[in-house]
């Protein structure tokens, strides 16, 4: 049996109670804004990997049989549990009731249609994906129309398949935001912010069984890191690359985070000011790159929309996936009393881009 010495055992205790808080600490950094203080907001990016392990640690210290220290460690998660059941949903699937009309709703950044996993092969796995997705309304990000430059050459069979599948196919200029839809289509408005682009978000109308519904396409300000600074964490290894990377996360990594923060906070009034003016069905849907509980998820969310995921989905949902950075950070919110539910969510299998898309299912009430 090994001993395990007093001053180990005290410094074991001091690194639950210094992890304890900063879960907590992660938990409630949503609430802050980041235009304040940003490090909250950073922290509330790991806030799931930061509650796994306390949770761990917790049930270390119960097995150990020292109580106070796992219940410092199971508070926090307590404390915390909105965020957590934000990050973790106990949700489940539903099916649509006598005369609700269904229809699926697919959310992708696609990257300009390339494959990050064969940059030197023009497959088009994106955009076969999408046709064979059975969605019935594309949300894209990364992509300015069919004509977009950067989108590898289409064989024409391909896009014969895109047209014939969705008839509509909208672009809103100035964004990098376009919808590919079985339902009829129109740009309504977009953000306006500025003449720069690109535009953060832009407004669509669909006429959907009848209904008109608001569909609005984010994609709200990246990091905007190198793929050298995005390798700062997913290089570590032990300590001494640990201390390197912590070195690097301290120079232009944070500088550039906090900046992403602050603008998405912007980001989010703006949008928050849209969806208020906003009357009817609606859908708001993209790349936030921002997590569940976040300023920026919070502020948008407010309380009259709801989360796909956390109503229908259970567990942590990861959609970001290149560097060893496994984050939420594309969402699906509608709003409840415009005659939307939301019945199923789920992440698409196919990494051909830098981010997942996003499936979910609604059940529309009739006119």
């Amino acid at each position: 049996m090994i001993v395990v010495s007093g001053i180990l055992r005290t410094a074991l205790r001091i690194a639950s109670f210094a992890l304890a808080a900063l879960t907590l600490t992660a938990a409630f950094g949503g609430h802050i804004d980041p235009r304040i203080w940003a490090f909250p907001s950073i922290l509330a990016l790991v806030y799931p990997y930061l509650a796994i392990l306390t949770l761990a640690v917790a049930v270390a210290w119960l097995i150990a049989r020292r109580w106070i220290t796992a219940a410092i460690c199971g508070g926090s998660l307590l404390f915390g549990s909105a965020a957590l059941f934000t990050n973790f949903p106990l949700g489940s699937p539903s099916e649509p009731e006598p005369g609700e009309k269904t229809f699926t709703l697919l959310t992708f950044n696609i990257a300009h249609g390339h494959d990050v996993r064969h940059r030197d092969q023009s497959t088009h796995r994106t955009l076969r994906y999408i046709v064979g997705s059975g969605a019935d309304v594309v949300c894209t990000q990364e992509l300015m129309g069919m004509a977009d430059e950067g989108l590898p050459p289409i064989p024409q069979s391909l896009r014969d398949s895109l047209n014939a599948r969705y008839p509509y196919i909208v672009h809103a200029p100035y964004t990098d935001q376009t919808v590919f839809s079985r339902f009829p289509l129109k740009v309504a408005e977009r953000d306006e912010r500025t003449t720069a682009w690109p535009h953060r978000w832009s407004r669509f109308t669909a006429r959907i069984h009848g209904r008109d519904v608001t569909l609005i396409v984010v994609h709200l300000a990246s990091y905007m890191l190198s793929r050298e600074e995005r390798q700062v964490i997913s290089n570590v290894r032990g300590p001494r690359s640990a201390r390197r990377s912590v070195a690097e996360f301290k120079g232009s990594v944070y500088g550039k985070l906090k900046a992403a923060y602050r603008e998405r906070a912007d980001d989010a009034d703006q949008l928050r000011r849209q969806i208020e003016k906003t009357s009817g069905p609606l859908l708001l849907c993209g790349d936030f790159n921002d997590v569940p509980a976040s300023w920026t998820y919070r502020i948008v969310r407010g309380e009259d929309l709801m989360d796909a995921y956390t109503q229908t989905g259970m567990g942590m949902m990861v959609t970001y996936n290149l560097f060893n950075l496994y984050f939420h950070i594309d969402q699906v919110f509608y709003r409840p009393d415009g005659g939307l539910r939301a019945l199923s969510t789920r992440k698409g299998d196919i990494d051909s881009s830098d981010h997942y898309p996003v499936l979910a299912r609604f059940a529309l009430s009739p006119p």
